[in-house]
Formats: C-alpha cells, structure tokens, sequence
C-alpha cells in the first residue's frame, strides 16, 4: 500500500500537481526525490512570469534531502525571490538544519539565511537557524560572520521585535562567544562587534526584561586580558561600562551579576 501511494503521488506530481509535491518528496528515496525536484526545476526555467511563483514553491518542497538540496542550489537560489516571505523561511531554516550534519551545505545556508533576513527581520525561527549555523561553525572557521554582523546591525530595531525574539537574537550572538582562552575563528571576527550589542541590550531592557543579555555579558567576562582577543572582549565591556553596570542592576541573577562584578572591577 505504502509503496503504491508513493507510485502514485510522485506520477501525479511529476503530471504537474504541484500541490502533492510536498507529500511525494517524504515518500522518494533519493533518486526519487532527485528526479522531482529537477523535473520542478525545469518547469520553472521553462515558466511564464504568473507561473513562476507557484511552481517555485514546488521546488522548495522538493528539497527533503540533504543531498538533493545540495545540488540544486543554484537553482534555489535563483528561485527564492519569487515565493512570500513565509516560504524563504521554511527554506532557510531547513537549509540550516541540513547543514548542522552536511558540512558542505554550510556556506549556502549562510547565503541563503542573508539573502532571507532583510526581508524577514526579526523572525524567531531564523534567528533559531542563525544559531545552530553559528554553533556548527565557530569553532572551525569565521563562515557565519557576514550573517551574523547582519543581525548586529539589526539590533538598532529590534525594540519592535518580540521579546523572546530579541532574547534568542542575544542567544545566537552568545554562541559566537569561545569559551575563555580558546580562540575560535568566528569569536576573533566578531570581536569588534560586541560592544554595540551591550549598546543596543541595554536600551532595550530598559524597556524589558532581557535575560539572555547578562548571560552575553558573563560569557565576554569570563576572559582574563592575557591575550589579544581577550583584550578585545574586555575592552568591548569596559568601552560599555555605564551599559553593562545597568544590565547588571537590572538583573534578579545574583550569582553571576557577582561573577561578572569581580571580574571586570565593577
């Protein structure tokens, strides 16, 4: 019977059902999946302009498989403008989840995750994606830093974003952050950066409560100045001191507010 929907529902979709393509895609195996996904692609080369949209989103429900994925990135890219909003996120945040297994796939995601994010601002399920990117490339490399500078500039409107939302942003930043004296790639990156993300975590909550930003600040503190980057980190602290002294007031976390105190001198 299984085998039997599947027959069916991949000879429909390939007809031109474009509705059933989802449904087929879960059912292929890989060569399956492949020869859906290409044959959408195709028929959106092929596509007239009102066509387009529709048959593009049959492609991004195609891409089930890491592999398939892969290989057709060019061509997702190349489509992604022509669906909502809605559907370039799905895409994004599925790209990222493939990528946390598929080395390969990493440096697509992170193009795919900056081509989504202007017109996505402030999406929690992006963020999400942004980082578990982060988290699968920090250590190794400074990949993520181009999107995740992106979401830095972001902060200067992110008091119209949710607050979890802003909170999971912060998140993501922290995730960057290299435990103390182990010098990740993406942690030297960004170095310079975090300073105004102290800037902007403070303004915002002064406004709301804002959790995840003490736990930034703790993460930064927990380097000694013995190093260059550790330096840096400091310094992007104690360049915000009046920033981070209200973080710290406003915090309830009487634990690390006092780590973070000694630390830094407070």
């Amino acid at each position: 019977m299984g085998t039997d929907l599947a027959r069916t529902l991949q000879r429909r979709a390939l007809e031109g059902e474009d509705d059933l393509v989802a449904s087929a895609a879960q059912l292929q195996d890989a060569d399956g999946v492949r020869q859906l996904a290409q044959h959408w692609a195709k028929l959106c080369l092929e596509a007239s302009p009102s066509q387009l949209p529709q048959r593009a989103r049959a492609v991004f429900a195609s891409m089930t498989r890491a592999d398939i994925c892969l290989l057709l990135m060019p061509d997702c890219a190349h489509f992604l403008r022509f669906v909502d909003r809605e559907e370039q996120v799905l895409f994004a945040v599925r790209v990222a989840e493939f990528a946390s297994t598929s080395q390969h796939l990493r440096a697509p995601a992170l193009e795919v995750w900056i081509a989504v994010w202007p017109q996505a601002e402030g999406d929690e399920d992006l963020v999400a994606a942004l980082e578990q990117l982060v988290q699968s490339t920090a250590r190794t490399s400074d990949l993520a830093a181009p999107a995740l500078t992106l979401l830095v500039k972001s902060f200067a409107n992110a008091t119209s974003w949710a607050p979890h939302c802003v909170n999971a942003a912060l998140g993501a930043v922290e995730a960057s952050i290299a435990p103390a004296s182990s010098p990740w790639p993406l942690t030297v990156a960004m170095a310079t950066a975090y300073g105004y993300v102290i800037q902007c975590a403070a303004t915002i909550a002064s406004c709301q409560p804002l959790p995840s930003a003490l736990s930034l600040v703790g993460a930064l503190a927990s380097w000694s100045d013995n190093t260059d980057l550790g330096r840096a980190l400091r310094a992007a602290l104690l360049g915000n001191e009046a920033a981070v002294r209200g973080l710290v007031a406003q915090s309830e976390d009487t634990r690390t507010t006092q780590r973070i105190v000694r630390a830094l001198g407070l």
